[in-house]
């Protein structure tokens, strides 16, 4: 690890997000985002209860029937899904990548160890990344997957409160 001239890319750079993956991620969501169908073609597939389960069950997560009929709402929903693909599709994890090591902002990772949408490793590589004087800290949630606030939003509250007083007290005695 390390630092890098400019123009050359650290070695861990593409591996920080997923590898290869990672580097093709956001170019094929601006695709995706750009093809004005796309959200709706989406949106109508995932009306249908076999595809909605499908997809849920590709995030590793387990919702209970409340969870998969909120869950559903909201990704048939075509304003949802421009909203989402925009969203990725303006991503630069590669910029993100390079700057992680020169953050000073305090950062609490929340990584559920069933996610199966973005490996639980990637909050670890992201933790090696962050200098030690960030204070950053990694909070593995067991059984969880990637929609660990629709299967537990009680203890993601809990988690994030707990993260917030912990970034006070270190403010405070700063």
């Amino acid at each position: 690890m390390g630092g890098a001239a400019k123009g050359h890319q650290p070695e861990w750079s593409t591996v920080a997000f997923g590898g290869l993956a990672g580097q093709f991620f956001s170019p094929a969501a601006r695709l995706l985002a750009a093809a004005p169908f796309v959200p709706g073609f989406f949106s109508r597939r995932a009306r249908n209860p076999a595809v909605l389960q499908r997809l849920i069950d590709g995030t590793g997560s387990t919702l209970d029937a409340a969870g998969v009929e909120l869950y559903g709402r909201l990704v048939s929903s075509p304003g949802h899904t421009a909203g989402a693909l925009g969203m990725m599709a303006n991503w630069d994890l590669q910029s993100l990548s390079d700057d992680l090591a020169q953050m000073v902002t305090p950062m609490s990772l929340l990584a559920g160890t069933h996610d199966l949408t973005i490996d639980p490793g990637q909050a670890r590589r992201v933790l090696a990344l962050l200098p030690q004087a960030s204070g950053a800290t990694l909070t593995l949630l067991p059984r969880l997957g990637h929609l660990a606030h629709e299967e537990r939003p009680d203890l993601i509250a809990q988690v994030v409160l707990e993260c917030l007083q912990a970034a006070r007290q270190t403010t405070i005695q700063g």
